[in-house]
C-alpha cells in the first residue's frame, strides 16, 4: 500500500510538472512565432524590391554591356553606378579599365544576381550610400534609364540591395532573439518528452503495484475464509482487521491533510519565488513583515522561506561547513543556492554569508 502511494505521489509530482513544461512549450512556440513574423514583416517590404531589381538584372543582354564596354568615355552616370557595383563586390580599383575588365566576364551578372546581402558591412554601405547622395541622378531610375538600359538595373540594384542591409540590421537583434527562442522550445520540447517518457514509467508501475495488490488481496481472502474454521485464528484475524481499520481512518487523515499540503505548493512555491527575488536585499524585519503580508494575502500559515526550500538536515550540513545558524544567514545562503542563472543581491552585513 505505502508503495502505491509513493508510486501515486509521484505520478502525480510528473502530471504536474508535465503541465508546467507544456506551458513553456507554449509560451516558446508562441514566441517563436511572434519573432518570424515581425522578421516576415520587416523583410516583406523589401524583399519584393530586391527580386525585382535581381531579374531586371538577369535580363540585361549581353549586347548591351558590350555596348557600355565600347565606349572611350562613358557618361558619369554610368561610371558612378558601376563603381557602385564594384565596390559592392569588393573591387577596389574603380578606373574605367577596371569597369570594362568586370563587364568582359562572362560570369558578371551571377557574380551580381549570387551576392550576399549580407556581406555588405557598415563601412561598404556607408561608402555606396555616400555615393548614392553625392550622385543621386546617376541612380534616379528614369535619368539612368535615358543614359543606358544595362546600368538602370545595375543601379536598381545597388540601391536595393543597401535598403535591405539597412533592414537586415535593423532585424538582427530580432533574429537574435529569434534563435534564442529556438533554443529555449527546444530544451523545453526536450523536458518535456523526459517528464512524459518518466510518467508513462510511473503509470506502469502504478498499474503493476495495483495488481500485485489486487493479487493479494484475494490471497488475504482466501487466508481469511481458511482463519474463519479456526475459532482462535479467527479472533486473531479480527483483532487485526480492528488494527488495520484504524490504519485505514489514519491514512484517510494524512493523505486529506497531504491533498491540503499539495494544494498550496504551487502558493508556497509562490511566495518562495517573491522572496528569493525581492526580499534578499531587504532587512530582517522588512522580510518579516512582508512575508506576513504575503501569507494573509495568498492565506498560507506560518509560512517559513527555510522550510520550503530546505531540510534541516541540509542546514546543518551547512552549519557544519561554516555557514551561521542564525535565520538571516540561512535564508541569505538558499537564496545564494537557488540563484543558479543570476548573482543575487543579499543583505549580509557580517559577510557571513557570503564568506560561506
Amino acid at each position: 500500500m505505502e508503495d502505491i502511494s509513493r508510486a501515486f505521489d509521484s505520478a502525480r509530482e510528473r502530471k504536474a510538472e508535465v503541465e508546467v513544461v507544456k506551458q513553456n512549450v507554449a509560451e516558446n512556440e508562441e514566441k517563436t512565432k511572434q519573432r518570424k513574423t515581425e522578421i516576415e514583416e520587416e523583410l516583406s517590404s523589401i524583399q519584393p524590391v530586391l527580386d525585382q531589381a535581381k531579374q531586371a538584372v538577369g535580363s540585361i543582354r549581353p549586347e548591351h554591356l558590350n555596348e557600355i564596354r565600347s565606349l572611350a568615355a562613358p557618361p558619369e552616370a554610368i561610371v558612378d553606378v558601376l563603381a557602385a557595383v564594384l565596390t559592392m563586390l569588393g573591387v577596389q580599383d574603380l578606373s574605367w579599365t577596371s569597369m570594362k575588365k568586370f563587364l568582359s566576364n562572362r560570369g558578371v551578372k551571377e557574380d551580381i544576381l549570387n551576392f550576399d546581402v549580407k556581406r555588405i558591412s557598415q563601412s561598404l554601405r556607408d561608402k555606396v550610400a555616400k555615393l548614392i547622395k553625392k550622385k543621386p541622378t546617376s541612380f534616379d531610375a528614369a535619368a539612368i534609364q535615358r543614359v543606358s538600359v544595362a546600368a538602370a538595373p545595375l543601379a536598381a540594384w545597388v540601391k536595393a540591395n543597401i535598403r535591405y542591409s539597412i533592414v537586415l540590421e535593423k532585424i538582427e537583434p530580432l533574429e537574435q532573439e529569434l534563435q534564442e527562442e529556438i533554443a529555449n522550445l527546444e530544451k523545453a520540447q526536450r523536458r518535456l518528452r523526459i517528464c512524459e517518457d518518466e510518467l508513462n514509467e510511473l503509470d506502469d508501475k502504478v498499474a503493476a503495484l495495483k495488481a500485485d495488490f489486487a493479487s493479494r488481496t484475494t490471497e488475504a481472502e482466501r487466508l481469511k475464509r481458511n482463519l474463519q474454521i479456526a475459532g482462535s485464528t479467527l479472533d486473531k484475524a479480527e483483532g487485526l482487521i480492528g488494527q488495520l481499520g484504524g490504519e485505514q481512518k489514519r491514512w484517510k487523515s494524512q493523505a486529506k491533510q497531504l491533498r491540503g499540503d499539495i494544494a498550496k505548493i504551487p502558493l508556497r512555491m509562490l511566495l518562495a519565488a517573491g522572496f528569493t527575488t525581492y526580499l534578499a536585499k531587504a532587512s530582517e524585519d522588512i522580510r518579516s513583515k512582508l512575508l506576513n503580508e504575503w501569507s494573509n494575502i495568498t492565506g498560507i500559515d506560518n509560512f517559513s522561506f527555510r522550510r520550503a526550500l530546505s531540510t534541516e538536515s541540509e542546514l546543518l550540513q551547512w552549519k557544519a561547513m561554516g555557514l551561521p545558524a542564525d535565520e538571516l544567514s540561512q535564508e541569505n545562503g538558499l537564496v545564494i543556492v537557488n540563484s543558479t542563472d543570476r548573482v543575487p543581491f543579499i543583505i549580509d552585513p557580517a559577510s557571513a554569508c557570503t564568506e560561506w
